[in-house]
């Protein structure tokens, strides 16, 4: 979750000090939220002249930009112990000046919702690892954003600059139309997996994400009708709603065992619209995505279901049309996955994406309750989802309904014992 904040930001000439300025570790759900202080930018005149050549060098395309001066701002995202900045300035090239702007993300060790194993759903240097692998996707209808360098030493902290795709304009909020469009962009990127390439490797790859995320919630979900006396509570949580959580956390490993027996590809569990930017190109549209701080293996439709999840969640489609933003992903993302060479059985990306939705609620279920019974954390809540409490919540209440049936449905395809 990402917490809104003011920007800051400073003016500077630059200077050579070699170590990088402080950032502040932001939890996923913080003990309070007080968004009217803004948060400290990423220092860039604390690199070494030489690494801020690189970079503007990188961002503009110029191999020796004569970098005058910058503006650092804080930005809005970013998970906990991350922070995000966008670092924006002027350069001369050739006698001429030249505007240039790059987002910078640091990455704080572990603390609080953040692990320090490499394998854990939320390992807090997983991103920073991602834009450095090779099979990070950079060509195609669905890449990453452009890794213009990084950092990670003693004095200049753990860092990567990336391209600033707050340049492209895209439409918000999305239509079907764009949904349909972007689930066929991952589709096609999560086929080649499916069809004779390896998956990735690498031993800081999120494991059994779902089983992390969902680690703790047979407490959280036992907590859950002590606090049904909660006003906010109870519009979100119906009692139908509640028996299927409890059913779905004592039916977890019968899930997650079944998520394990499907296919299996490259997941990103974070696809939302906050972390999707379209943008044109040469060969049509293409989708890029930020933000890979849980990516691992998973099974083919997770990501599709969290999306839908998600986007519904925090007030990114319109939850009322949630039957047919789940019609138009599904036809999108089988379309796509047929482009990509993959002919198997809808039936697995349909359990696959129910059974991600339904844990992606499950899992929720300790932070929902911290968001609706704390007024501290309410204009947090506003200032992400970009709508008032009131309305946040009783947009809550109609996606969790479509949820209940989504679990519902989903015992049609795995019973439980």
């Amino acid at each position: 979750m990402d917490r809104r904040l003011q920007p800051a930001s400073t003016l500077t000439a630059g200077s050579n000090r070699s170590v990088v300025g402080s950032s502040r570790a932001r939890r996923p759900i913080p003990e309070e939220a007080d968004i009217s202080e803004a948060a400290e930018p990423f220092s860039f005149d604390m690199l070494d002249g030489g690494t801020r050549k690189d970079l503007v060098a990188a961002a503009i395309g110029a191999a020796e930009p004569d970098v005058i001066g910058w503006s650092c701002r804080a930005l809005a995202g970013g998970e906990a112990g991350a922070q995000v900045s966008r670092v924006s300035g002027v350069a001369e090239v050739d006698a001429t000046a030249r505007s240039w702007s790059l987002v910078v993300k640091t990455f704080t060790p572990p603390q609080g919702d953040t692990s320090g194993d490499p394998r854990a759903w939320n390992f807090w240097k997983r991103e920073w690892m991602a834009y450095q692998a090779p099979w990070l996707p950079k060509e195609g209808p669905l890449v990453a954003p452009r890794c213009l360098g990084f950092g990670d030493d003693s004095e200049t902290g753990t860092w990567v600059a990336l391209e600033d795709l707050g340049v492209f304009e895209d439409q918000r909020p999305w239509p079907l139309a764009r949904f349909r469009q972007v689930a066929g962009h991952l589709g096609e990127f999560q086929a080649p997996y499916l069809t004779g390439q390896s998956l990735p490797s690498a031993a800081w790859l999120a494991d059994n994400w779902d089983g992390g995320w969902t680690d703790g919630a047979a407490a959280a979900v036992a907590q859950l009708p002590t606090v049904l006396n909660h006003p906010l509570v109870r519009r979100a949580y119906s009692d139908a709603l509640v028996n299927e959580l409890q059913r779905l956390s004592h039916e977890r490993d019968t899930v997650l065992t079944a998520l394990a027996a499907l296919p299996q590809t490259l997941c990103h569990f974070d696809t939302y619209p906050r972390n999707l930017f379209v943008r044109s190109t040469d060969h049509g549209k293409q989708t890029v995505v930020i933000d890979w701080s849980y990516c691992g293996s998973g099974a083919l439709g997770e990501d599709l279901g969290g999306r839908m999840g998600l986007s519904l969640f925090w007030c990114q489609a319109d939850p009322l049309t949630a039957p047919e933003l789940e019609a138009v992903c599904v036809d999108g993302f089988l379309a796509g996955l047929r482009r990509g060479g993959w002919h198997g059985d809808p039936g697995d990306v349909q359990l696959a994406s129910l059974a991600g939705q339904s844990l992606m609620v499950l899992g929720g279920v300790e932070r929902v309750i911290a968001v609706l019974t704390n007024e501290t954390l309410h204009p947090w809540v506003q200032a992400l989802s970009g709508v008032p409490v009131e309305q946040f919540v009783d947009n809550l209440a109609v996606t969790f309904a479509f949820e209940e049936r989504n679990i519902q449905q989903l015992w049609r395809l795995i019973p439980p014992d």
